[in-house]
């Protein structure tokens, strides 16, 4: 499949047990790198400055096509605090805002709508999921909020621009902030609601409900929530089972969760194409070998 991860790309400095290291995020790269490593023909639509060249340049030998719609913009820069308290979050540097003409997507089979910080407006994504093309919507994009040091906050927000959405997805949290009861997302009128719950998994709500549970803990679930998104989206738009499709989402997720950054790609494919054991196949040669000839 052609699937295309439209939103701002990142720089994040993240910083645990008083070592900081910078690593390349944002939602739409980390749902690339996922569906890069499930073997789709994955293009992230996005706005960078050379700050994040490096990166693009590691990502076009994944198979991943990376367009820069404004090559003089900002990338956005956002720091990420771990400490016994947990995970903080501030954006440093907003991306600058994209604009593009929803046709232009007719070219693929899907897309995964994954802003970071409000860059893409509600008339953008409310005319993207009209024009027919199967459209996967993560929500914490449109639901931050940011206070005057750039700490992220989540707002109460009208998700109704999302209706006729293939599947939306978010943390149980932002959805809660942004409609007042998580369960609420399923009045939205998208055909597929997920929510991830952090260490507790996943649920999907399709024709049923399905919950999947995580797999470990990680040191790093920066971009988890996105990976969960692209591998199930994968998943429904080639027809799996949608608890299957739940069920592998969130082992991908989990096992995204023990790298950061380009790390991510290696460990969802090992993951999602674990190689047989030699063992059987060892065996099998000595037991034949010893046969009477």
């Amino acid at each position: 499949m052609r699937l295309a991860c439209i939103g701002s790309v990142t720089v994040d400095s993240i910083s645990k047990n008083g070592r900081t290291i910078k690593a390349p995020g944002g939602t739409s790269f980390f749902a690339a790198l996922a569906l890069a490593a499930l073997r789709d023909s994955a293009t992230i639509i996005t706005s960078h400055g050379d700050d994040w060249k490096p990166f693009e340049d590691q990502l076009s030998s994944y198979g991943v096509e990376v367009v820069n719609l404004n090559p003089t913009g900002n990338t956005a820069i956002f720091k990420i605090d771990y400490d016994e308290k947990g995970r903080r979050l501030a954006l440093s540097r907003p991306a600058t805002p994209l604009e593009l003409d929803p046709s232009e997507l007719r070219e693929y089979d899907g897309v995964i709508l994954g802003p970071v910080a409000r860059e893409l407006s509600k008339e953008f994504t409310s005319s993207a999921i009209s024009s027919g093309i199967r459209t996967a919507v993560g929500i914490q994009g449109y639901v931050r909020g940011f206070d005057a040091d750039g700490r992220v906050h989540l707002e109460r927000t009208d998700l109704s621009f999302l209706k006729g959405s293939f599947l939306i997805a978010g943390s149980s949290t932002e959805f809660r902030a942004a409609l007042g009861n998580a369960r609420m997302a399923l009045g939205v009128g998208s055909r597929y609601v997920l929510i991830s719950r952090g260490r507790a998994g996943a649920t999907l709500y399709g024709t049923s409900k399905y919950h999947a549970k995580s797999s470990g803990n990680g040191s790093d679930p920066t971009g988890a929530g996105d990976v969960l998104l692209a591998s199930a989206f994968h998943n429904l738009v080639s027809g799996m089972k949608e608890e299957d499709a739940v069920t592998r989402a969130a082992a991908l997720a989990s096992a995204s969760a023990h790298g950061s950054g380009l790390q991510k790609f290696e460990l969802i494919r090992k993951a999602a194409f674990p190689r047989p054991s030699t063992l059987p196949c060892i065996m099998f040669n000595l037991l034949y070998l010893s046969q009477p000839r």
